[in-house]
């Protein structure tokens, strides 16, 4: 492998499916960064601590090496190839990607020699740190935070009950903590290594404003579906004319509705963009706590291209808000995204598109999707791209909200494309031409999809506005205002989603008719 160092191969492919997540100085720091980590392993510890650090990185690597034999690997985007190092990213090479991790699994799995009778080992403290420090950031990517439920108040003021609470709990950890306002839950930011700790103390002190410790969790990761780059320079929008968007631009472009792009953040200076956001408030970044919303990466600002894009989108009349809670890698916390909802809830935002998703199911944050519904906020989210038969993706699983297959230019299901009983809708996501920072590229995965149905739920709110979230989401899974493409609902949902039927269609049939989607 051109003597790619192992842990440059690491670094690169376990970065949570975005395949530019850097820029190339930070790209280059971080691997000198992890050789420096391997170098110390290598100079300053036995086999036999080595073993004991290998053993934390074992299943990790296993579970990389599972989602990587599912990946298609494809060229670079010609606009970025000149920025790389051929040693850094090589694609098109996947077997020789996992026989080099295999490699890997069998040194670590060679390091473990001492059985469990052995006297335990301990690791130099200053190293283990480092190492942990490293996995927590590579590997890990804890949030280190705490999602805490609060009790219902006996108060007429729930809002500041709840403020209250929070602040109680901020003074006593000297942290952050922000109670939600729709919502009986706070968050609390900690230090990632003493969750555990601080939870058992929460319990412990039995605060009068503490719901059931059942539900007291720590935030989990939330990560953009992986997905994958091509560049074909094909200028045809096969998507736009395969759900009708063309036509139902003759009616609406989705003027007076607004769309809230909760993701890596937005190029809200390219061309297509630009008029997009028509004040100062753009919307808020949850990462770095402030109001820059510029997209480091490149997927926030391709979801909000296919949403809205002058030459590119389905809605182009919409406006957006964009909420940054993805890091550079397209990584982010669970409690970030629900507060960045909670943000488009408060804001009266008409439609929110979430092109990301994790495993874990959250009751708080289905709470919250059901809140958004019931406040005529209307949620369209990725479902996934394992490839899983019956694999669920949160919260594109969750009552409430749109959970959105990928199907190809055919309209055939696509194999990375999750499948499941809570699949509503389909939608292309293939080789999708959008925007990117500073150009435009072709992307494929669910989160390319996702915003296909944002896009149209803004345009039948925009020419329907009488019609509430319950009503919008009944007709756009209706069997007459959809396109039939497959008869296994799993895979498809309603089937694909055609914004031009259901504009034809905007005055509800009495009785209503109510469609057969998990989300109603």
């Amino acid at each position: 492998m051109k003597n790619i160092d192992l842990l440059n191969q690491m670094h690169v492919l376990f970065s949570s499916g975005l395949p530019f997540p850097y820029d190339y100085e930070s790209a280059i720091e971080d691997v000198r960064q992890l050789q420096g980590l391997q170098y110390q392993l290598q100079a300053t510890h036995s086999d036999e601590h080595v073993s004991f650090l290998s053993k934390s990185l074992i299943s990790r690597i296993r579970s990389e090496r599972r989602r990587i034999a599912r990946m298609e690997f494809s060229p670079w985007s010609k606009g970025f190839s000149s920025k790389l190092d051929d040693e850094l990213y090589f694609p098109g090479m996947k077997q020789d990607i996992l026989l080099e991790l295999d490699k890997i699994i069998d040194y670590h799995e060679s390091k473990q020699t001492y059985s469990s009778k052995s006297e335990p080992i301990n690791p130099d403290p200053s190293l283990e740190e480092l190492f942990l420090e490293h996995t927590h950031s590579y590997f890990n990517d804890n949030p280190g935070q705490i999602l805490i439920p609060i009790a219902q108040a006996n108060t007429s003021d729930i809002v500041a009950f709840r403020q209250e609470a929070a602040k109680e709990l901020s003074d006593m950890f000297q942290s952050r903590a922000q109670a939600f306002e729709t919502i009986d839950y706070m968050t609390l930011d900690v230090d990632w290594r003493e969750e555990s700790e601080i939870m058992g103390r929460i319990q412990r002190e039995r605060f009068d404003w503490l719901g059931s410790h059942d539900e007291l969790v720590e935030s989990k990761p939330v990560y953009l579906p992986e997905h994958t780059l091509t560049d074909n320079n094909i200028m045809a929008l096969w998507n736009l004319h395969n759900i009708g968007a063309f036509s139902a631009q003759e009616i609406t472009l989705g003027e007076g509705t607004v769309v809230g792009i909760i993701d890596t953040g937005v190029d809200y200076k390219h061309p297509e963009l630009r008029r997009k956001f028509p004040n100062r408030d753009r919307g808020w970044n949850y990462v770095d706590n402030n109001n820059e919303i510029m997209d480091k990466a490149m997927h926030g600002t391709h979801v909000a291209g296919t949403v809205a894009g002058t030459r590119v989108g389905v809605a182009p009349g919409t406006s957006l808000r964009a909420f940054v809670v993805l890091n550079s890698r397209g990584v982010g916390s669970l409690a970030n995204v629900m507060h960045a909802l909670e943000n488009c809830i408060l804001r009266q935002v008409d439609v929110v598109n979430m092109s990301l998703g994790g495993p874990s199911y959250v009751g708080a944050f289905e709470r919250l999707c059901m809140e958004a519904y019931n406040r005529n906020v209307m949620i369209a989210a990725a479902a996934g791209n394992e490839g899983l038969q019956d694999g669920y993706s949160f919260p594109g699983a969750y009552h409430g909200v749109l959970g959105v297959a990928a199907v190809d230019r055919f309209n055939n299901w696509i194999n990375f494309s999750n499948v499941n009983d809570r699949n509503d809708l389909s939608a292309p996501g293939d080789t999708i031409y959008s925007c990117i920072p500073g150009g435009y590229t072709e992307m494929s995965g669910t989160s390319m999809a996702s915003p296909h149905v944002a896009g149209s739920l803004a345009l039948v709110k925009s020419g329907a506005p009488h019609l509430n979230a319950q009503e919008i989401y009944s007709l756009i899974t209706r069997p007459d205002c959809v396109k039939q493409i497959g008869d296994d609902r799993k895979k498809f949902g309603a089937g694909l989603v055609r914004p031009d039927y259901c504009l034809q269609n905007t005055k509800i049939k009495e009785p209503l008719m109510v469609s057969q989607f998990h989300n109603v």
